[in-house]
């Protein structure tokens, strides 16, 4: 995603430099490239809260004072006769299907434009999702292309990871001051 420096620094009352914006947002853990004042962003699948200027700049707020004007809507809203029927108890099926369905079709985009690429690997916790399984599994009889998924008790949590690594740390007497900047690269 590419976003211009001018657009991101307006939501900053102390307006930062375009490299004080590049550390900070590489602090984060946001990897992006600059060229003519146009932050290049990489983002990954689980950083989706991040994929517009509100979502930047939220994450930024704890190195910037961030400007907050949220302009509310106070003209009137004509009705709209919609026959919509609510369905609530498939919203979660229809979200994770939606997610599954990107991640498919990225994977049959590889297939066709790199046809050497005969084996994919899914891991982390996601790879013990039940639908991502057989969807892997179609996915393997319709390219001729393998999909492998470690075996369930293998799919762990980044967070039980993290939260497990920081439990040793803590039992062996290491401890962080309670400002410490995220290091998305940081050796554990």
């Amino acid at each position: 995603m590419k976003i211009a420096y001018s657009h991101l620094q307006k939501y900053f009352s102390n307006k930062p430099s375009i490299g004080d914006l590049s550390d900070k947002l590489f602090q984060l853990g946001h990897e992006h490239e600059i060229q003519d004042g146009i932050f290049d962003m990489e983002f990954t699948p689980n950083r989706g809260d991040c994929l517009s200027l509100n979502g930047l700049s939220r994450d930024l707020n704890i190195f910037f004072d961030k400007i907050l004007e949220n302009k509310i809507y106070t003209g009137s809203i004509e009705s709209l006769d919609l026959e919509f029927k609510n369905n609530i108890n498939h919203i979660s099926a229809s979200y994770q299907e939606a997610i599954l369905d990107c991640l498919f079709n990225a994977l049959e985009n590889v297939t066709t434009n790199y046809n050497d690429v005969n084996d994919f690997y899914i891991s982390g916790g996601v790879a013990a999702n039940s639908r991502l399984r057989v969807k892997a599994k179609s996915f393997e009889e319709k390219f001729n292309k393998k999909i492998i998924l470690p075996k369930l008790e293998y799919c762990t949590d980044n967070a039980a990871m993290i939260a497990m690594a920081s439990y040793q740390k803590m039992m062996n007497g290491q401890k962080s001051d309670y400002d410490l900047a995220p290091s998305p690269n940081l050796k554990l």
